[in-house]
């Protein structure tokens, strides 16, 4: 990247940042990830990238929303219309990523960024998942505790997937264990 692109939108100088960052991030975690290797990777001076991002934190989650975004085109380019099939494709394609969420997971209470991004991976996931679960339940279903579950098996097997299961059984287990949840809270009521 030349030393001078003031002359260039703010978005222009800071994509091939956030490009150098989402490729090292992913190839070294977060942790194995300093901005000035980032910097370094785009030809600047080690404290440029500060000049675009106040943290690490914002510079990966910077990076995260990237490839969070692409990742949504992916799976919108090939989205089946059966909502349990469309769930286990976005598990399928987040699943390589499992490190960067394990990441975001141990930093989010100290991140507002990472919060976010936090955030916007579920605003995706999670109106899949009541779509998949939604023929299951009646409408009175209490759709908040149904998402809770899905966040923490979903966080859970971010931070301790067992190989050998696939992502459809997953989704089955998900599916099944908030049918469960569901007849237990309509059965038993406080």
């Amino acid at each position: 990247m030349p030393k001078n692109r003031q002359h260039l939108p703010r978005s222009e100088r800071i994509a091939p940042i956030v490009a150098a960052a989402r490729q090292l991030f992913i190839a070294n975690g977060y942790d194995g990830t300093t901005m000035a290797d980032v910097a370094r990777q785009v030809g600047l001076a080690p404290a440029a990238v500060h000049w675009y991002f106040k943290s690490k934190d914002d510079l990966f989650a910077a990076a995260l929303i990237d490839l969070v975004d692409s990742m949504k085109q992916s799976v919108d380019e090939q989205a089946p219309s059966n909502p349990r099939e469309h769930l286990t494709l976005i598990l399928e394609t987040i699943e390589p990523y499992r490190a960067a969420h394990t990441s975001v997971l141990a930093r989010i209470d100290e991140s507002p960024a990472l919060a976010k991004v936090y955030d916007y991976v579920y605003e995706w996931i999670d109106p899949v998942f009541l779509a998949a679960a939604r023929p299951s339940f009646d409408e009175a279903a209490d759709s908040e505790q149904i998402l809770d579950l899905a966040h923490v098996v979903l966080d859970g097997n971010a931070a301790a997937y067992r190989r050998g299961r696939s992502f459809s059984s997953i989704v089955d287990f998900l599916l099944n264990s908030a049918v469960a949840l569901e007849h237990d809270a309509t059965s038993n009521p406080t």
